[in-house]
């Protein structure tokens, strides 16, 4: 008889292989790993007819397997398994309201046509989303820049741009007032995508978003540190998750009971300065004290510093502009930053460098 829940085809690195049974006849139950050999029974259960139960191992490394499934009464089947590490990617600010007439000119995907492959390639892309999504609302007063992003750009940051999870705890969400702000995360999350960093409430806000692949459980964190502090949510009003301390170190450990790996994206430091500053790296401290595997950067517009640490943990403090209007030579370089995770966090880690023309990133 088929198998109730198909065994999957690939589990990232250090992820147990779980094989729901159920027996048809009296006798033993075995997973046997067939390849790599030499043959090896790595589960067993002695089953009643009609009983249930879950064989499990972990594959020891990398690389492709051959398992044997033999139940009682059934003829053997043969599951085969690939096990790799889930392919990451995390690039800066993405704001296309900043670059309104490349996208009238172009197209809500143009920003996508040269770096979009690579990303839709990689198992979970992870952006700062860095405007306002809607068709109008009341520009937020005293504010030089107010950016405004429309739902065709969303949709093509998702299809076009592999796009899989946005923080959207910046200084540009709620450049259009919070009514806008709050219909804005429904029209990103009707396009697939999961938000982090903001919602209805600061408990919405601080609730991580949490993605699997290969049967890893990713948990994203978003948290705003720079002003407006006006737009950093409440208990009863819609806003931003804040980069304080306290609440880095509570919705970490809060993100550490739902998922095996943790993600914080902040929003922090100063424009165009290329080394990380003391708020920078005491809120990096906090959210890795927490439980965080990886801490990534936005708002200073340049690359600044990777840093890696000790249990596969790894801090990327500024990631740059992606799909911004630069403004300045220096922040139209930019990268994106390539991660391979496993059970145990950050496996290893690279830069695809990039550069920005007239707001649309090219690989280098």
């Amino acid at each position: 008889m088929p198998l109730a829940v198909p065994p999957p085809v690939w589990l990232a690195t250090g992820v147990e292989l779980r094989v729901p049974v159920t027996a048809t006849a009296a006798g033993a139950a075995d997973l046997v790993r067939v390849s790599p050999g030499p043959e090896t029974v790595v589960a067993h259960a002695d089953l009643a007819a009609g009983a249930a139960a879950t064989l499990a191992t972990v594959p020891p490394k990398d690389g492709s397997y051959r398992y044997r499934l033999r139940l009682p009464g059934e003829a053997p089947r043969t599951l085969p398994l690939r096990v790799r590490p889930v392919r990451l990617a995390a690039i800066g600010d993405v704001a296309p309201g900043s670059a309104l007439g490349q996208v009238r000119a172009h197209g809500p995907a143009w920003h996508w046509s040269n770096v979009g492959a690579w990303l839709r390639g990689r198992d979970v892309v992870i952006a700062n989303l860095e405007t306002a999504v809607g068709t109008g609302g009341r520009p937020w007063p005293n504010k030089n820049y107010h950016f405004l992003s429309s739902p065709a750009t969303i949709r093509a940051m998702a299809k076009s741009g592999g796009v899989d999870v946005v923080t959207v705890a910046n200084n540009h969400a709620i450049d259009y007032g919070r009514t806008t702000f709050v219909s804005g995360l429904r029209t990103i999350r009707r396009t697939g995508m999961l938000t982090a960093g903001g919602g209805s409430t600061l408990a919405g806000a601080l609730k991580p978003a949490i993605i699997e692949r290969g049967g890893l459980r990713i948990g994203v964190l978003g948290f705003d540190g720079y002003p407006p502090f006006a737009y950093w949510a409440t208990a009863k009003r819609p806003g931003l998750a804040p980069a304080t301390t306290a609440a880095v170190t509570k919705a970490v450990k809060a993100a550490r009971t739902k998922a095996d790996v943790v993600v914080v994206y902040f929003h922090w430091g100063t424009e165009l300065r290329t080394r990380p500053g003391t708020k920078q790296k005491t809120l990096a401290k906090a959210a890795l004290a927490a439980g965080a595997d990886v801490v990534l950067g936005a708002h200073p517009h340049v690359l600044q510093p990777i840093v890696t640490h000790s249990s596969g943990r790894l801090v990327a403090y500024s990631l740059g502009n992606f799909v911004f209007n630069p403004g300045s030579v220096v922040a139209t370089r930019t990268a994106a930053l390539a991660i391979d995770l496993g059970q145990d966090g950050v496996v290893a880690h690279r830069l695809r460098p990039a550069r920005i023309v007239d707001s649309r990133p090219l690989w280098r």
